[in-house]
């Protein structure tokens, strides 16, 4: 949100709707009325914090796929196995439509 807020104040192309939209999900409804050295000095420790979880992203996408996998077990009253089996099968057959 921050990158595009810089852009909008610099009169560079930015989606206004992105930017509210993306305003919405971060609860930070004050954006545009920031300036553009206050945008700079939040932009930065959250582009840090950004690229640590862009490093991890791959390991929280296995957490959260486990933690899939145990609530469907649980709802369904089958084993972890068989839900990673009907998982896996799924997505083989979206990617064979696409």
């Amino acid at each position: 949100m921050w990158d595009l807020m810089l852009r909008y104040k610099e009169g560079t192309r930015a989606s206004k709707t992105k930017i509210r939209r993306l305003m919405r999900l971060t609860r930070v409804m004050t954006a545009f009325h920031e300036t553009p050295p206050t945008i700079v000095v939040k932009h930065k420790p959250v582009m840090t914090k950004y690229k640590k979880l862009k490093k991890e992203a791959s390991q929280l996408r296995v957490q959260f796929g486990k933690r899939i996998i145990k609530a469907r077990a649980k709802e369904r009253k089958t084993t972890e196995e068989v839900q990673e089996k009907q998982l896996k099968q799924a997505f083989g057959q979206r990617a064979l439509a696409r």
